[in-house]
């Protein structure tokens, strides 16, 4: 389900079940079950998109949604409604597969860079991103009692054992199934967000090396791949070195002749004057070229504080080159996954319809449209002879964003791509065609 879906629905659902609370606390009299503090798990009508609400009577409301590899928070508290987002567990680093890198910093082990990645990752996990504030006053609706079901607002919350189990339209669609429903003691925070809150991930990971530097469980390998990482973020995202620490910035320092390793392989490339590709003996003309491509893209799009590109352009890059900054940034376990890539694409997403008792909302494949997807799965299924269109089954993304038509004639071009849709190889001036997907390095 697509997020501005999760929290639309959400806002129908909130008004619901903080009803159904207010009558379940009221009309449990002296039984002992009081619903001061209720926990409730839901399933989505999709199916699959879970969540979590902590309904506080005293304090306000917090429902957890994980959705397409993220987490959606959203807390009403008085008569604000706060959203923000976290990364769900699935973020994380223990898939990356460390033997085609090239340009693997000397001394530096794949465990101890998975390890570094994944506290990096944590870090950001943990972080309130892109929080918004706006009035949303939760109304108490009546709540009426007929055949063993609930009426609350014109949709029926049905009941068995003395306890809520979906929640139904007038239609009979189910809105959502509600798994369990549960008091609680423990405290949980309900505080909000700050409007327009988004911390730079340099400020967060540096936080979280603090933390384990304080703790005393770094290896000297970790904190070897700490530096590497540090350096190759400082050189590969934009806005890194405004935000870094002094210690970031003297990693960066130390390894910035291992980090220039190519010519475009970096946040800020000048695109009209950097030197062409693969030349002036760099150590890796391959990563050279992909970087020189990827950095000119069709589609890009700053999502502070990253430039978030079409998946397709990524995954050419991530596909395209071993190279372990490449790898660590923009490959299937890189901290991209963190800000996802651009697709347009069908999707599942809640409609009205309209009907004589007033209307009713069904969950269906009615929205197409941007998506932006995250994780290490972002990629999954895709190659060029299995999606040669960018779409149809088996494809984890389905557009082609393609990269830029203008380009500098003096480095080399590219030829029209599959379908002439603006090229999807590059290549130097070769003196028989262009150079192939799979052979950067010779001419064909």
């Amino acid at each position: 389900m697509q997020i501005n879906q999760v929290i639309a629905v959400t806002t129908i659902l909130v008004a619901i079940i903080v009803s159904v609370v207010v009558y379940m606390n009221y009309s449990s009299g002296g039984d002992g079950n009081h619903w001061d503090k209720s926990k409730w798990e839901l399933t989505l009508a999709d199916g699959s998109t879970k969540q979590t609400w902590w309904v506080d009577l005293s304090q306000g409301i917090k429902i957890s949604t994980s959705a397409e590899s993220m987490t959606i928070v959203q807390e009403f508290v008085g008569d604000k409604k706060y959203t923000y987002f976290t990364q769900s567990s699935d973020i994380g680093s223990s898939g990356m597969d460390c033997s085609q890198f090239t340009n693997m910093p000397a001394g530096l082990t794949c465990d101890d860079a998975k390890a570094a990645l994944a506290d990096d990752l944590s870090a950001m996990s943990e972080s309130k991103d892109s929080c918004s504030v706006e009035d949303a006053a939760v109304a108490v609706e009546q709540v009426t009692v007929k055949d063993g079901s609930l009426n609350v607002g014109g949709f029926i919350v049905t009941v068995a054992g003395g306890k809520p189990t979906s929640i139904v339209s007038e239609s009979g669609e189910v809105i959502a199934t509600i798994d369990s429903v549960e008091t609680y003691s423990e405290d949980v925070a309900i505080t909000g967000c700050s409007d327009g809150s988004s911390r730079h991930l340099m400020e967060m990971i540096e936080e979280s090396h603090a933390r384990r530097l304080a703790s005393g469980t770094l290896t000297e390998g970790q904190l070897l791949a700490r530096q590497y990482l540090d350096a190759t973020y400082l050189e590969m995202i934009p806005g890194a070195k405004d935000a870094a620490s002094s210690r970031q910035l003297d990693a960066w320092i130390a390894f910035q002749q291992w980090a220039s390793g190519t010519n475009w392989c970096g946040s800020g490339t000048n695109l009209a004057s950097t030197r062409c590709p693969g030349t002036g003996g760099i150590s890796d003309p391959q990563a050279d070229f992909m970087c020189y491509r990827h950095d000119h893209g069709a589609k890009a799009a700053a999502i502070m504080p990253v430039v978030r590109l079409g998946c397709d352009i990524d995954n050419s890059l991530a596909t395209g080159t071993g190279n372990f900054m490449a790898q660590a940034v923009f490959g299937a376990w890189g901290v991209a996954q963190f800000w996802g890539c651009d697709d347009w694409a069908s999707y599942g997403c809640w409609k009205w319809f309209s009907s004589w008792a007033g209307g009713y909302w069904w969950y269906g494949d009615y929205c197409h449209g941007q998506t932006t997807r995250y994780g290490p799965g972002r990629y999954n299924g895709w190659s060029l002879n299995a999606c040669p269109n960018y779409q149809g089954s088996g494809c984890a993304f389905s557009h082609r964003w393609g990269f830029k038509d203008r380009r500098r004639t003096e480095c080399g071009g590219w030829n029209t791509g599959p379908n002439n849709d603006g090229g999807f190889f590059w290549g130097r001036n070769c003196p028989n065609g262009e150079k192939s997907e799979s052979g950067l390095q010779t001419c064909n």
